[in-house]
């Protein structure tokens, strides 16, 4: 269950970088579960999304730059996110674009 949601939040990484095949329902199944963990290929996905992650807010933390502003992007694109990220308590909802765009 838990690679399923870090899944979910993959796919909203994607549709913030590419927004082209949006949806007007995500139904139940419409993300398959990740049943087999690693040995899925979409745990690449994953992975891929929180480094990104990681590596932009160590970036934007260097000393060396001056990159404060991408650290403000991220903090408002990722606290109006954790109400409906599932990481806390069960929202019901598995994807929709009406929780990621504030």
């Amino acid at each position: 269950r838990a690679w399923t949601y870090m899944y979910q939040h993959a796919f909203y990484a994607r549709l913030l970088v590419l927004p082209g095949k949006l949806s007007w329902d995500y139904s139940y199944d419409a993300l398959p579960m990740l049943r087999e963990g690693w040995r899925d290929v979409r745990a690449l996905a994953v992975c891929t999304a929180y480094l990104a992650l990681i590596g932009l807010a160590a970036w934007s933390l260097s000393p060396k730059k001056n990159n404060r502003r991408v650290l403000l992007g991220l903090q408002h694109v990722l606290v109006p996110f954790v109400p409906a990220s599932n990481l806390f308590f069960t929202v019901g909802v598995t994807v929709g674009e009406r929780l990621l765009y504030p």
